[in-house]
């Protein structure tokens, strides 16, 4: 009897695996969609009006203009700024700290702006004809060669020894040469990639 019950209960979890699956690949979609629709250009020009207005140290009063699709709990959300070629911020994150989507926002695009490390940060005078890009993030999973990743679709996650990690989404991937050159530095102990919808 009691093995009745053990193979009832495994069966029920492996259901509820397939269906929370399914259920992020459903709202994946929903992103996906949105990045092709008319809110996401008018997102986008939000986003880029608050970085301006940050530059400029003003306090941006805007509300957020569009009502996207659900965020919090399944995906991540990162900003990028993008001066000609060269990435000049990125910042953001899988698990975040409100689930109010403008408040995420802009702790995001501060932390482009001012607290990226590896990129020198851009002044407002800068800023004319600089890229204001976002990314929403899948959950990752482990891969082994890169190689196979359409790298314009996809994001990587590269995970040191002591367990700290880097991410690159698809807006700072410049090519499978760099992000090869990338892994050679770093001498990541596992590399994960994740699925990226893009709004540029």
């Amino acid at each position: 009897m009691r093995s009745g019950v053990l193979i009832a209960e495994i069966l029920l979890v492996l259901c509820l695996i397939a269906f929370t699956g399914h259920a992020q690949d459903i709202q994946f979609e929903e992103w996906v969609r949105f990045a092709e629709s008319r809110e996401a250009g008018v997102l986008k020009e939000w986003v880029r009006g608050v970085a301006g207005d940050l530059l400029g140290e003003q306090r941006c009063g805007r509300p957020l203009p569009v009502r996207a699709p659900s965020f919090f709990g399944r995906f991540g959300i990162f900003i990028t700024i993008v001066k000609g070629r060269a990435v000049r911020g990125c910042y953001g994150a899988f698990d975040h700290r409100s689930d109010d989507l403008e408040t995420v926002l802009q702790e995001y695009i501060v932390g482009a702006l001012r607290n990226d490390m590896r990129h020198n940060p851009l002044d407002v005078g800068e800023f004319e004809d600089a890229r204001v890009i976002i990314t929403i993030a899948d959950r990752g999973f482990p891969v082994d060669d890169l190689q196979l990743l359409d790298l314009s679709r996809f994001g990587v996650t590269l995970v040191s020894a002591g367990g700290g990690s880097v991410i690159y989404v698809p807006a700072e991937i410049r090519s499978a040469s760099y992000l090869d050159s990338v892994v050679k530095t770093l001498r990541p102990v596992q590399v994960n990639a994740f699925r990226a919808v893009t709004i540029d």
